[in-house]
């Protein structure tokens, strides 16, 4: 009987995480098939002037498994070189080729996978002054 117990409790668990952050690769109306699960890494010494590194705030991130779905999201966008996100801040950093995509590209990627996100303010830009 326990048994019984034990195995309908992990189910339970196993429904709420795919629908807690769409875990398992679950993708979204709308989103797009991602080419590369793996970004590929440019070290900024090579790295071409068109290149930019921005910070997204990514608050919709509610579990543990959000971190990996925002990542794999990004990466898989043509000219994202790089991709890290932190469940702890709730925020994504993405290092792109402006030539390839754009801010707007990466925001609308994550809103459609069900992350809706924008660019993080600076620490200048949240202080009342505006003086650092």
């Amino acid at each position: 009987m326990k048994d019984k117990y034990m195995v309908a409790l992990l189910a339970v668990v196993a429904v709420l995480l795919v629908l807690c952050c769409g875990a398992f690769g679950f993708q979204g109306a709308g989103a797009a098939s991602p080419q590369s699960s793996e970004a590929v890494s440019v070290s900024s010494e090579t790295r071409p002037a068109s290149f930019k590194t921005v910070t997204l705030d990514v608050p919709g991130m509610t579990c543990a498994s959000c971190p990996f779905i925002v990542k794999k999201t990004l990466s898989a966008i043509d000219g994202v070189s790089e991709a890290e996100s932190s469940f702890e801040t709730k925020s994504a950093t993405v290092t792109f080729d402006e030539n390839k995509t754009n801010i707007d590209a990466l925001l609308e990627a994550l809103k459609n996978k069900g992350y809706p996100s924008s660019i993080a303010k600076t620490p200048c830009e949240n202080s009342e002054t505006g003086h650092c």
